[in-house]
């Protein structure tokens, strides 16, 4: 018998089991936060984060948020255009000009660096 081979005891490690490595991607198509991610799976947070760091050791949780949740934010951008185009919804319309095309309601207002000055009454 090999050393690898070896029953060392113990627990096994949460995500050896593939199981729980294709929930949390499917759980991180909805963009959740590491507290819901990791409650949804059935995991601490501290597992959570350990196997993000040793699977995405650049990015660790927001590396494995991007890469699954980028589909998930196609999408809405998918729906949010057809909603505005196909169903002619103004107010999503309004907000897609502003967000996407960098319109804005002429409103800007520039302060130059003011100086304010208190003065209190004694009582």
């Amino acid at each position: 018998m090999s050393e690898e081979e070896k029953n060392k005891g113990g627990r096994p490690r949460f995500f050896d089991d593939p199981k729980n490595v294709s929930k949390l991607e499917n759980v991180m198509k909805i963009l959740p936060t590491r507290q819901e991610a990791a409650s949804v799976i059935g995991c601490s947070l501290k597992t959570l984060e350990r196997y993000c760091q040793f699977r995405y050791p650049e990015g660790g949780y927001d590396a494995l948020k991007k890469e699954f949740g980028d589909e998930t934010l196609v999408s809405l951008r998918r729906a949010m255009l057809k909603n505005a185009l196909s169903k002619g919804n103004t107010t999503m319309q309004i907000f897609l000009a502003k967000n996407l095309l960098g319109m804005n309601d002429g409103a800007t207002v520039n302060i130059p660096d003011a100086k304010i000055t208190l003065n209190y009454k004694d009582d």
